[in-house]
């Protein structure tokens, strides 16, 4: 027959078994808690550094952007250095800072005078670009032949640009899209 102290002993020892158990069933729900939040934070980490490469892309898309409008502007100073012989015709990229995205845009500027005040004013208007991502060239018939091979030039590599920065947009999208599906996934 066993000691009172031999029982004691045993029951202590099944409740150090039991709360060991209970502890590492604790532990292990802990850690994979841990390890989840871990994922998360990587799969963060990396989809922002994906997302700064491409605004980094987009960035330096706007700057090819702008040296061709300067080449624009390069090619017409040459050609007409007095401004009053000038074509009216112009261009133009920005970046909208809120949705990241590049424009190249052409116009024909417009004077106008104010009906009150007599000064000239002058807008733009826009050239329709069409669902291409270059211009037609019968909206720049108008124009003379060295300023129609000049666009047409660089509406070539406008072109190429346009298609980028839409492939660009079509990624941020799409990344946005695979971060929603992640925090979804983890919370």
């Amino acid at each position: 027959m066993k000691s009172q102290i031999e029982l004691e002993l045993e029951f202590s020892h099944q409740e150090l078994l039991d709360l060991y158990a209970k502890i590492n069933r604790e532990t292990r729900y802990q850690t994979s808690i841990s390890r989840r939040q871990r994922l998360q934070q990587d799969s963060m980490v990396k989809l922002d550094a994906i997302a700064s490469l491409i605004d980094w892309e987009m960035d330096q898309l706007l700057l090819e952007a702008q040296f061709t409008v300067d080449e624009f502007y390069e090619t017409v100073e040459q050609q007409c250095p007095d401004p009053r012989t000038r074509p009216f015709i112009g261009t133009y990229c920005l970046m909208h800072k809120a949705q990241r995205k590049v424009m190249i845009v052409w116009y024909r500027p417009r004077p106008f005078k104010h009906p009150r005040t007599g000064k000239s004013l002058v807008y733009g208007k826009t050239i329709n670009k069409g669902a291409n991502y270059s211009y037609k060239m019968s909206s720049f018939k108008r124009f003379p032949a060295w300023v129609q091979s000049t666009v047409k030039y660089l509406e070539e590599r406008n072109a190429r640009k346009r298609k980028r920065i839409e492939l660009l947009q079509k990624m941020r999208t799409i990344l946005r899209l695979y971060r929603k599906q992640i925090e979804q996934e983890y919370y």
